[in-house]
């Protein structure tokens, strides 16, 4: 029985099937690694951003008359944890993303 020469193998087309994957798990593992770094140069903008936007307000409170430094520590606080409340929501959003 004659094979004709235009139909491939099973071995040539599972061959074939092999470098494909191969070829998408290498831009893969490319992807993956872009995206951990992307992730971490974000989680260290966003500490970076926490630390000054906190010197700032510390700062600011100090020049409050001192029966308003409470309730303005009070909101800030509140803030902050707001905050990290929608931070975490995103960090959930990204990982999902990927």
């Amino acid at each position: 029985m004659k094979r004709n020469k235009h139909k491939k193998s099973v071995e040539e087309k599972m061959s074939d099937m092999r470098s494909k994957i191969k070829v998408h798990a290498k831009a893969a593992s490319r992807l993956m690694k872009r995206v951990d770094a992307m992730k971490g140069e974000m989680e260290d903008l966003m500490k970076s951003l926490r630390k000054t936007n906190a010197a700032k307000v510390e700062s600011l409170i100090l020049t409050l008359p001192e029966e308003q430094r409470p309730l303005v520590q009070a909101c800030f606080d509140a803030a902050k944890f707001h905050n990290k409340q929608i931070e975490s929501t995103l960090q959930i959003g990204f990982m999902n993303a990927f």
